[in-house]
């Protein structure tokens, strides 16, 4: 029979098996509904020829079919490798769980090796889970003896190197006196301020299409300039940066208003963090909405009407002073 029985007892009709017509749409649904890897659809599509067997005579070519999609665009093992680094990183896990992810994803060696982040990605990861987990100097004050207080310490030293990360880096973060003190070693690995003067200029977006133009944040005495694009209709608003997964540090989008009015952005589709930047009518910042969690659908408000929404890489106004007050001209 082609029927099988539910815990029910109802009858419940087997799916039929595939041809190549059939593979191919759910390969396409697939990539529709989920970013991923070659490796993912393989695995995925694998699974579903044991499900439901083929057809036809040969073997299905899915060598072929992934070539294709690969070709089309539909899949992009860079892309899906650079952003699921991304979230990682940016939930705080290690180098370590990075590979293994991609690794599992079915990423090749040498795009894993080219993803593999850097040392201060690696320091402001472990900021950024020792954050959340209240590790080292967010830690509340300890209680106990030294004993107890040494088996404290050789858990969270053990709770970070299971996310992921280095043991050294790990010790560094738990050890830190201070907030102030791990934020300078994190800042240590950055990218200096000084190279802001090689901010990238161009005329236009190749990803969005969207004109690029030179943006200014005057800081005190300092002054960071930017190259970014303009989302000056409604359409390019909103889409934003979604789907995007790299923003260099001298980029952003500016979404221009009149100033009339408070606006509201959220997260959805966006691999990114940001920092949400509202500009309100004197061309001065009012709020900053930073290190936004990807893909969240909460809202984050300008306090009052807005000029203009400036977004930058998720951390980077910290990264340079940059805060409330400060001028913004493009």
């Amino acid at each position: 029979m082609d029927d099988e029985r539910t815990t029910s007892g109802r009858a419940r009709r087997r799916a039929k098996p595939l041809d190549r017509i059939r593979l191919e749409e759910l390969a396409v649904s697939y990539v529709a509904r989920f970013s991923t890897s070659a490796g993912k659809l393989r695995t995925y599509l694998q699974r579903k020829l044991r499900e439901r067997g083929f057809t036809e005579g040969e073997e299905p070519d899915l060598d072929g079919l992934l070539h294709k999609f690969v070709a089309r665009g539909y899949v992009d093992d860079e892309a899906y490798g650079r952003a699921k680094a991304g979230d990682l990183a940016a939930r705080g896990y290690g180098a370590r769980r990075v590979e293994q992810a991609l690794r599992a994803a079915g990423i090749e060696d040498d795009l894993r090796q080219a993803l593999e982040p850097g040392e201060g990605q690696r320091r402001r990861a472990a900021l950024v889970l020792a954050r959340k987990r209240r590790f080292g100097p967010y830690a509340r004050p300890a209680e106990g003896d030294a004993e107890a207080q040494r088996k404290l310490h050789e858990k969270r030293l053990a709770a970070m190197v299971r996310a992921g990360h280095d043991f050294e880096i790990a010790r560094r973060v738990i050890e830190a006196r201070d907030v102030e003190e791990l934020e300078e070693w994190v800042a240590e690995a950055a990218e200096p301020a000084g190279a802001q003067a090689q901010a990238p200029e161009a005329a236009v977006h190749p990803v969005s299409g969207l004109a690029v133009v030179p943006l200014t944040v005057t800081s005190g005495e300092d002054r960071h300039q930017f190259a970014v694009e303009v989302a000056d209709t409604r359409e390019a608003q909103a889409r934003g940066l979604m789907f995007r997964t790299e923003l260099g540090d001298f980029e952003g989008m500016i979404f221009p208003y009149d100033g009339t009015r408070a606006q509201s952005f959220w997260m959805k589709n966006t691999p990114l963090s940001l920092d949400i930047i509202y500009v309100g009518p004197d061309n001065r910042i009012s709020n900053i909405a930073a290190e936004t969690e990807p893909y969240s659908l909460d809202p984050v408000y300008s306090v009052g009407p807005v000029l203009g929404v400036l977004e930058l890489r998720g951390g980077r106004a910290a990264e340079l002073g940059i805060e409330p007050g400060d001028r913004v001209e493009w």
